[in-house]
């Protein structure tokens, strides 16, 4: 998902999921990602840039809980 070579921080990398999420660039097929898909793109762009698991495991519940209140709104939009 980011290309980009150089290390960026746990906030740099947590804040551009949930910009490609919201602009609906994360899916599955033809279906938004899950929170819990969006938390596995997170953890595995954090290890590409050498953060250690404990460092980043405390964004993965707030992540997910950005994720379900956007996906919730989608799907009061269209209801």
């Amino acid at each position: 998902m980011i290309t980009n070579t150089k290390t960026m921080t746990i906030d740099e990398i947590y804040e551009q999921i949930l910009e490609s999420y919201f602009s609906g660039g994360l899916t599955d097929g033809e279906w938004m990602m899950s929170p819990n898909a969006v938390v596995k793109v997170f953890e595995t762009e954090c290890l590409k840039h050498g953060h250690r698991v404990a460092d980043y495991t405390l964004y993965n519940h707030s992540l997910a809980d950005e994720c379900e209140c956007h996906l919730e709104k989608l799907q009061d939009k269209f209801r």
